[in-house]
């Protein structure tokens, strides 16, 4: 029995704190996404979509944050004493963050080498440090790295006529626009 209500605990206080980090980056992108210029030509905002996702982002994160508070009260506080870090839990936290420290090497170098240049990078990295190294399919993880960021960049250019950065692709890019 109490390593049911342990094993609650360790979830409980995992949802807590991503949801925790869900409320920080919905409001990171509501707020970011007052940076985006809108085109000269466009019908919908640009700034429509960004702000759609960081709503329905907030909510989710909210809905998890109070069921997480809930589950992790309903636990007896004898069984909540007794939790106590685990080698999982510290790999759980290095993988938290190392996708930290990549998502912040890419605000870094975004704007210098592109989007098209870093969202590739990114998206593949994060991909193999979220899953289990047994069950990585890196062939989907490099083409999904490859082709989202070259349909998010199109969709913006052509759907909302505002371009993401060129970066050190601006010479070959502009060929095409």
């Amino acid at each position: 029995m109490d390593d049911i209500l342990l094993k609650k605990i360790k979830r409980a206080k995992g949802n807590i704190a991503l949801s925790i980090g869900a409320i920080l980056l919905s409001l990171f992108f509501f707020v970011e996404s007052n940076r985006i210029k809108d085109g000269a030509h466009s019908v919908v905002s640009s700034k429509l979509f960004p702000r759609i996702y960081a709503g329905v982002m907030l909510v989710c994160a909210l809905a998890i944050l109070v069921n997480a508070i809930k589950a992790y009260s309903s636990v007896p506080k004898e069984i909540r004493d007794k939790d106590k870090l685990t080698k999982e839990s510290i790999a759980g936290y290095g993988r938290v963050l190392a996708v930290f420290a990549v998502l912040l090497v890419t605000a870094i170098v975004y704007k210098p080498l592109g989007f098209l240049t870093v969202t590739p990078f990114t998206m593949f990295l994060i991909f193999i440090i979220i899953e289990k190294p047994e069950k990585r399919n890196y062939p989907l993880f490099l083409g999904l790295s490859i082709f989202c960021p070259i349909v998010v960049y199109f969709a913006f250019y052509y759907l909302f006529s505002n371009l993401l950065p060129m970066g050190i692709l601006k010479p070959f890019l502009i060929q095409f626009m």
